[in-house]
């Protein structure tokens, strides 16, 4: 499989690292308020929503960033 390199400009990495920060700051949110409500099932896919996301992107956009500095 061929996949393209993506080059990001410093502002463009920067406006993804402000994205991927805002999403994991409203995840994180959501599954504190979830599970204070006590909505289990909602509570456990937002977790997975949340490590998938932290785990996942957060590493590729590291590895993206600093390639850009």
């Amino acid at each position: 499989m061929n996949v393209k390199r993506i080059e990001f400009t410093p502002k463009q990495a920067k406006s993804c690292e402000t994205s991927l920060a805002n999403m994991i700051n409203t995840l994180s949110q959501l599954c504190h308020d979830t599970k204070e409500a006590e909505l289990e099932l909602v509570s456990l896919h937002l977790d997975i929503a949340f490590a998938e996301l932290t785990e996942h992107h957060f590493k590729k956009m590291l590895k993206f960033n600093n390639a850009v500095r």
